[in-house]
């Protein structure tokens, strides 16, 4: 993304039915493509998250909406609670 793309985004903060917490992210109106990282290749517009445990963080990366279909899912495992230390992070 570049910086003058910046000003175009919008996003939307929404709880799911399950109270987990949603952000769609939609940048002129298409949807963010990332390269170079755990989602190189994925072609996303929603993302949803899931808070398992106090360790523990996960990210569905999703087409389609909220209720789209799940293209990666990024695990974030903390050392403790604190989550200032990441001890592992895997995309499945």
């Amino acid at each position: 993304m570049t910086a003058s793309m910046i000003s175009n985004v919008r996003d939307t903060k929404v709880k799911t039915i399950s109270g987990d917490t949603a952000l769609r992210v939609i940048v002129e109106d298409q949807p963010i493509s990332v390269s170079g990282n755990l989602l190189e290749g994925i072609s996303f517009d929603a993302i949803t998250t899931s808070f398992p445990n106090a360790t523990t963080e996960i990210y569905f990366y999703r087409t389609g909406g909220l209720a789209g279909a799940i293209l990666a899912t990024i695990t974030v495992i903390y050392v403790d609670s604190t989550k200032k230390l990441i001890d592992t992070v895997e995309r499945t």
